[in-house]
C-alpha cells in the first residue's frame, strides 16, 4: 500500500543538504517539496517514521514543503542519522532505500584541519518515478576547484556544491577542504603580537 500510494502520490522533490561549519562539525538538512502544492501521505508518515526513530533532526511544515534540520554533530554521528533518514524514507514508501555513506578522511594540524569527504548514495536499485528529483548540496566549502562527483559531475555555486542524484546509478561525491582552528589561530597570534610588544619595548629602550 506505502509503495502504491508514494507512486500515485505526484511529483516530489527531495534536497539533501550538508552544511560544513567547522573541523569535525556539520548539520544535515533535508527539504522535501510536493510539487502538486498539496502535503502527500508518504510526507506524513516520513516525518511519523522519524520521530519513532528518535532523530535529532526537527520539522517546520510550510504547506506542502517540509524542512528537516539536525543540530551541529561530528562526522562520525553522520552516518547513524543518515541510516535513520534511509529507514524511514523506506517504511514511508515500500522500497528497500540504501543508506547514504560519508567516509571521511582528516588530517589535523595545529592551525586547523584538512578534510576529505567521500559520499555516496546507491540509488542503482531505485526505481524510475516520474517526476521525483533528488539533490545533495554541500554548503560552506570555499573553492570550486576541490570536488568531483559521479555519474555527472557537481557544480560549484555561491560558496556551495550541487549534485543532482541519478536514479539507478551510484552517486558519488568526493570533497576536500581546509578548516581553520580558530582557537589554535586566536592563541599564536596573541603569542606573536605578545613577543611583538616585547620587541618594541626593547627596541624603544635602546633608542
Amino acid at each position: 500500500l506505502s509503495l502504491i500510494t508514494f507512486l500515485l502520490s505526484g511529483c516530489v522533490d527531495i534536497s539533501t543538504n550538508l552544511s560544513v561549519t567547522g573541523p569535525d562539525r556539520l548539520n544535515i538538512s533535508l527539504d522535501i517539496d510536493s510539487i502538486s502544492g498539496k502535503s502527500i501521505p508518504w510526507q506524513i508518515e516520513f516525518s511519523e517514521n522519524l520521530t519513532k526513530e528518535n532523530s535529532v533532526l526537527q520539522v517546520k511544515t510550510d504547506g506542502s514543503k517540509q524542512h528537516f534540520e539536525s543540530p551541529t554533530i561530528r562526522f562520525e554521528e553522520t552516518n547513524e542519522l543518515l541510516k535513520q533518514i534511509a529507514s524511514a524514507a523506506s517504511k514511508a514508501s515500500g522500497f528497500d532505500i540504501k543508506q547514504p555513506k560519508i567516509i571521511t578522511n582528516n588530517r589535523n594540524l595545529l592551525i586547523g584541519t584538512r578534510e576529505h569527504l567521500t559520499i555516496y548514495f546507491d540509488l542503482k536499485d531505485f526505481p524510475q518515478i516520474p517526476g521525483l528529483k533528488m539533490n545533495l548540496t554541500i554548503h560552506y566549502i570555499g573553492k570550486k576547484n576541490n570536488f568531483t562527483g559521479k555519474p555527472i559531475d557537481p557544480t560549484y555555486k555561491d560558496d556551495s556544491i550541487l549534485l543532482p542524484l541519478q536514479i539507478g546509478q551510484i552517486n558519488q561525491l568526493e570533497v576536500s577542504y581546509w578548516k581553520w582552528n580558530q582557537i589554535s589561530v586566536g592563541v599564536i597570534l596573541i603569542v606573536f603580537l605578545t613577543f611583538l610588544s616585547i620587541f618594541l619595548q626593547k627596541f624603544r629602550l635602546n633608542m
